[in-house]
């Protein structure tokens, strides 16, 4: 089950591996074994196979709305860049494309559009780390157009081109030599996107104080998305209980935050 079996021979089309189980009268045991090459929370959950279809429906439309908003965002912003030829929306385009892949990863959805038939598929594992490096290198890059970090700024500039050196040399690093054999660097990926959330929010406090307006939309949206990553987290180590702020938070703040800049009327206030 999981990875180690191709998609399209599951017993059951899910994005998680989902077990058909025969109970006996009286006690049942079972014995699970869980291999993993990444960070995973199993959540064991007994449904009826209508209470199953009853409860995967509301899930369904949410993914349909988060994930067809992050694709309309990516086309938004690239026809935008077409139009306009500025920079900083070409490294949004690459930003917000880089998420809907590393989403649709995440939460295990590529299979029910391709490597269907292929055990161990593409960006189910150590591999989807890499693509948390190029959300990076391309979010540093943005950054420092959007703010003008290299003329306002040179200590937030060289600070956030130090996370993209530090991607930049994991990405490489996986993708030419260890591909995921070394398990700190998968740490390391995850400290870092965590860290530069932080420091986007404290850029954007400084080019407020500089009089940057745009400044304002992008520390809010940022603040808000590291809160939510924040409480997922912190849902995930056991220290809040799992809800649907927990699970589902940071993920509709991404899809927010990205409709919110580089918008035509925020990037016209500069």
């Amino acid at each position: 089950m999981g990875d180690k079996l191709a998609f399209d021979e599951r017993p059951i089309l899910y994005r998680h591996p989902v077990f058909t189980l025969d109970l006996d009268e009286g006690r049942n045991d079972f014995v699970v074994k869980v291999t993993t090459t990444s960070i995973v929370r199993f959540d064991f959950v007994l449904f009826t196979p209508k209470s199953f279809r009853n409860a995967k429906l509301p899930e369904l439309v949410i993914f349909g709305v988060l994930m067809g908003g992050m694709f309309f965002i990516v086309v938004y912003n690239f026809f935008l860049f077409l139009t306009t030829r500025d920079r900083s929306y070409g490294l949004y385009v690459a930003y917000a494309a880089a998420y809907f892949v590393y989403s649709l990863g995440f939460y295990g959805l590529l299979p029910y559009f391709v490597f269907s038939t292929e055990p161990n598929s593409p960006l189910t594992g150590w591999d989807l780390y890499m693509v948390i490096d190029v959300i990076i290198i391309f979010c540093v890059l943005f950054t420092n157009s959007f703010l003008h970090l290299k003329k306002e700024s040179r200590f937030f500039y060289w600070t956030m081109n130090a996370f993209a050196i530090v991607a930049s040399v994991n990405l490489l690093a996986n993708s030419l030599i260890l591909h995921g054999s070394v398990p700190a660097l998968k740490s390391v990926s995850l400290a870092s996107i965590l860290l530069m959330g932080f420091v986007l929010i404290a850029a954007g406090i400084r080019m407020i104080f500089k009089g940057f307006t745009p400044a304002y939309y992008f520390t809010f949206a940022w603040t808000c998305l590291v809160a939510g990553n924040t409480i997922g987290m912190a849902a995930n180590l056991g220290v809040l209980d799992p809800s649907a702020l927990s699970k589902w938070g940071s993920w509709w703040v991404s899809t927010w935050k990205c409709y919110f800049y580089p918008s035509p009327w925020v990037h016209g206030l500069t």
